[in-house]
C-alpha cells in the first residue's frame, strides 16, 4: 500500500496509509535516552518547556541521532554521549545499551534506545544548546518518586520514560515508610528508636547475633561500610591507619547488601569473599561482617548502627568514611542520628581539596593518612578494557576476579 505524504517539515513528515495517519522522522529516525546516576547516587533529570504539550516537562536526558548535518552518521552511543554532556554537563566513562524500541508505535516510526551511563564526572554546566533552556535536576534515586509527584502536583508534565528509567536501575516506585518503632531483642528491650521501622524480633536477633563478632575488651570498634565492588589496596591501607591511630581495637568491614541509591554491584557473596581476601593480611583485627544481608533492605547506615547497638550492647563504634562521601551525607537516611549512634571520622583523599564537615553533624576530619587515588570505578573500567590494575588489588582478590570472570563486561 502506497503512503500518502500529507505534510513535511524539517524534522517530521506526516503520512497516511489507508485510514492510518502517522508521523516519521526525516533524518536517522532514532533517538536516545540516558539513565545517568552519579557516584553520589543522584539520578540526572532535565526540565524544559515542550511546545507540543504547551508545558514544562521532566525527562531523562535525551535527543535525536544525527539531528544536525555535523552529526550525520554518528552511532547511537556517540549521540547518547553528546546529548548527556550537552544537556547535563556530565561526561560518562561508560555507556551501556539497555534496550531499543518504539515509544509510541501507533503515532510515530521513531525508536528510542535506552543507555545506562556510568563513571560520571561533571565537566560543564549543561543546559542544552542555544535554542534550549534546560534545568538540570540531581535527585537522590530513592527520592525520585516523591520528587516526580511533587512536580506533577505543581503542574509540570512527567515523561513516562522517567518511570522506565527507574525500572532499569531497580528503584522502588513508592516512598519508603518512616515509622518510629522500638528495637526489641531476645535479650530485652533496647530503647533505640529506628526511624525506618526496624524491629529486632527473636529470629532476626539470632541471625544478627550469629553474623556479628564478639566485642573486644575495650568495646571500641571501627565500622567501615561500603559497596567494596571490588575492595582495593586503598581500603586495606585505610583499615591499617584507623587501627594504628584512632584507638580502635577491631575494625568491622560491612559490605552493603542493597545500595539505597540503586548502585549495581557484583553478588553480595562474591564481594564478601573479596573483602575476606583483601583484609586477610591484617589478621583478626579486621572482621568482615555480613550483617546487612539479614537487615531490611535497602542498606541504611543508621539502620545498621542501630542494630549493632541492639545486638552488641555497649559497643563504642567509630564510623569511618571517605571524604568523597561527605557531600552526599545530607541525603542519607536520618543523617542527624549518625552522631548519636557513632563517632564519625572522615578520611580525605590524596589531591582532594580541604573539606569541612556538614553543618549540625559532629564529624572529625582526619588530618593524617589520606586515601590514595584509586577507586573501584577506575579498577572496573581497567578490567573491562583489558588495562592494568597493577598495585591496585591484592593478588588474592585479583585471582578471585579472574577465576569468576568478574567485571569482564
Amino acid at each position: 500500500m502506497t503512503d500518502e505524504l500529507l505534510a513535511e517539515g524539517k524534522y517530521l513528515r506526516l503520512k497516511r496509509r489507508g485510514r492510518w495517519e502517522f508521523a516519521e522522522r526525516t533524518g536517522d529516525g532514532r533517538a536516545v535516552a540516558i539513565i545517568a546516576v552519579t557516584d553520589a547516587g543522584a539520578l540526572l533529570l532535565v526540565e524544559q518547556h515542550r511546545p507540543a504539550i504547551n508545558n514544562r516537562a521532566i525527562e531523562l536526558p535525551a535527543g535525536l541521532v544525527g539531528d544536525h548535518a555535523e552529526f550525520e552518521g554518528e552511532s547511537m552511543s556517540v549521540a547518547a554521549e553528546r546529548e548527556l554532556l550537552e544537556e547535563t554537563g556530565y561526561a560518562a566513562e561508560q555507556l551501556e545499551l539497555l534496550t531499543e524500541g518504539p515509544p509510541s508505535p501507533g503515532a510515530i516510526s521513531e525508536t528510542i534506545a535506552f543507555f545506562r551511563a556510568r563513571g560520571l564526572r561533571r565537566v560543564d554546566d549543561g543546559g542544552g544548546d542555544d535554542s534550549e533552556d534546560i534545568v538540570v535536576h540531581e535527585v537522590a534515586v530513592e527520592e525520585v518518586p516523591q520528587f516526580l509527584r511533587e512536580r506533577e502536583a505543581a503542574g509540570v508534565a512527567i515523561d513516562s520514560k522517567v518511570w522506565a528509567g527507574l525500572f532499569f536501575i531497580g528503584a522502588s516506585m513508592a516512598p519508603r515508610p518512616r515509622v518510629p518503632i522500638d528495637l526489641v531483642s531476645a535479650k530485652g528491650p533496647a530503647r533505640l528508636d529506628s526511624p525506618i521501622g526496624l524491629a529486632l524480633r527473636d529470629e532476626l536477633f539470632d541471625r544478627l547475633d550469629d553474623a556479628l563478632p564478639d566485642l573486644p575488651e575495650s568495646r571500641r570498634v571501627g565500622i567501615l561500610g561500603g559497596t567494596f565492588n571490588p575492595p582495593h589496596v586503598g581500603h586495606a591501607l585505610l583499615a591499617q591507619a584507623m587501627l594504628a591511630t584512632e584507638g580502635i581495637e577491631q575494625l568491622w568491614v560491612i559490605p552493603v547488601f542493597e545500595h539505597p541509591f540503586g548502585k549495581s554491584s557484583a553478588r553480595f557473596e562474591d564481594r564478601m569473599e573479596m573483602c575476606r581476601r583483601a583484609f586477610a593480611r591484617l589478621g583478626s583485627a579486621v572482621q568482615v561482617v555480613p550483617i546487612e544481608r539479614d537487615l531490611p533492605q535497602p542498606s541504611y547506615t543508621v539502620q545498621t548502627l542501630s542494630a549493632l547497638h541492639a545486638v552488641r550492647p555497649g559497643i563504642k563504634p567509630t564510623l569511618v568514611i571517605g571524604s568523597d562521601i561527605v557531600p552526599e551525607l545530607p541525603r542519607w537516611r536520618d543523617p542527624e542520628r549518625l552522631p548519636q549512634l557513632s563517632r564519625i571520622v572522615v578520611v580525605p583523599r590524596q589531591g582532594a581539596p580541604r573539606i569541612d564537615p556538614p553543618k549540625d553533624l559532629d564529624i572529625k576530619i582526619y588530618r593524617g593518612f589520606r586515601l590514595p587515588m584509586v577507586s573501584s570505578t577506575a579498577i572496573k573500567k581497567a578490567l573491562r578494557g583489558g588495562g592494568s590494575v597493577d598495585g591496585w588489588l591484592d593478588l588474592d582478590v585479583l585471582a578471585y576476579i579472574d577465576e569468576l570472570g568478574l567485571y569482564a563486561q
